[in-house]
């Protein structure tokens, strides 16, 4: 079962890759911990690139591909 927001929406955790800028939305249900441990060593769809620290966090959507509410900034 889906995690789900205050309005009944699927919620999202949103990574980006930091070479390409691309999203990559991971749903939050009951295998969401499993999921995270897979991401580290997923290859960017978009570019191919495949490093240690390439998925950044960029925050929480409601719904896939729906708005991003960023809660991680980096100083870099």
């Amino acid at each position: 079962m889906s995690k789900k927001c205050v309005c009944g929406n699927e919620m999202f955790t949103v990574f980006m890759c930091r070479k390409c800028e691309h999203l990559l939305y991971v749903e939050e249900d009951e295998n969401f911990p499993q999921k995270l441990g897979k991401i580290a060593a997923k290859s960017c769809p978009c570019c191919g690139e495949q490093d240690e620290g390439l998925w950044r966090l960029l925050g929480r959507a409601e719904g896939f591909e729906g708005t991003i509410f960023v809660e991680e900034q980096d100083d870099e």
